[in-house]
């Protein structure tokens, strides 16, 4: 009976060879599809409030005397070209303050 049962199946999936293939093909395509829209969906984040909180961290850090003013500029500068320029100074305040 087991030897029956072998034999019909496989008599199955040799005659739906196509379907079996394209039920491969579009599980394929779907799952390509849902990573493309996920990361086309992604791409579009915005991150500025990531170079904010970035900038908030390296001022307190300039604030502390653990950063110099000349590192903390050429950090907030970078920081700022990464981001197109989302973020301006008068938004965390100035670096101009005195330390101590």
């Amino acid at each position: 009976m087991l030897g029956r049962i072998q034999f019909e199946v496989w008599n199955f999936v040799k005659e739906s060879r196509v379907e079996w293939f394209l039920l491969f093909v579009s599980i394929s395509l779907a799952a390509w599809l849902i990573f493309r829209i996920k990361a086309w969906y992604c791409e579009d984040e915005d991150h500025t409030a990531e170079t904010h909180e970035m900038i908030e961290h390296i001022t307190e850090l300039e604030r502390e005397g653990d950063l110099s003013q000349e590192e903390f500029r050429k950090i907030k500068g970078r920081l700022k070209i990464q981001n197109e320029g989302g973020v301006d100074s008068e938004d965390i305040g100035d670096s101009t303050h005195q330390v101590g």
